[in-house]
């Protein structure tokens, strides 16, 4: 590689990579329409293995819980455009929930499952979430422990209606559990909103 020297700085004549524009033009997409795509085509394909939890998921039944799960959200308030905090390791509803942000619309915001408190309540507050889903423990991780920390009597408030000083943005917290608020009770929550299918979002 060339090199040339301007008054102490460095400047390369070559790129130490290849770039080479493609033939294909780009695409107007989304991950939520690309996914509906891949399940007309490849339904009874496996789209997500959990190796760890020996769990499988079809095409169909991601695109079907993803909806499912969004529309859950969009029942108990959640908007086009609100954050939705997934604070959980590998598992397979975090490529469910994913997929549901990016179907509705809603702003998906990874949090990493090894946040301590003081750094989950700064995350929550930077981005002005609404809704966090989380395990309520997983391995040595306890995320509900946590979020107890931050959000004063949470055992005693409602999940869906929380009123913290401290993070006063977040208004759901969703377990992946069978809790009242849990995942499974908001995926199979009966809902109207389920038939329109966020077509705006998608």
């Amino acid at each position: 590689m060339n090199r040339i020297r301007i008054k102490g700085a460095r400047f390369y004549t070559h790129l130490s990579y290849l770039h080479h524009i493609g033939k294909t033009p780009l695409k107007y997409t989304t991950l939520g329409k690309q996914l509906e795509l891949t399940s007309s085509r490849f339904p009874e394909r496996e789209a997500v293995i959990a190796f760890q939890e020996n769990r499988r998921i079809t095409y169909h039944d991601l695109l079907s819980q993803a909806d499912r799960f969004a529309a859950g959200l969009h029942q108990i308030g959640v908007n086009y455009g609100d954050r939705v905090g997934i604070w959980a390791p590998n598992i397979l509803e975090w490529n469910i929930l994913c997929f549901a942000c990016a179907r509705a619309g809603f702003v998906a915001v990874f949090i990493n499952p090894n946040y301590i408190a003081q750094e989950l309540e700064y995350c929550i507050n930077k981005v002005g979430m609404k809704v966090i889903i989380c395990p309520e423990m997983c391995d040595k991780l306890h995320f509900y422990d946590t979020l107890g920390t931050i959000v004063s009597n949470l055992r005693q408030q409602k999940p869906e209606n929380l009123n913290n000083p401290s993070t006063q943005s977040l208004k759901n917290i969703i377990t992946v559990s069978e809790n009242s608020l849990g995942y499974n009770n908001v995926v199979t929550r009966p809902n109207q909103v389920f038939t329109f299918v966020f077509q705006w979002y998608i």
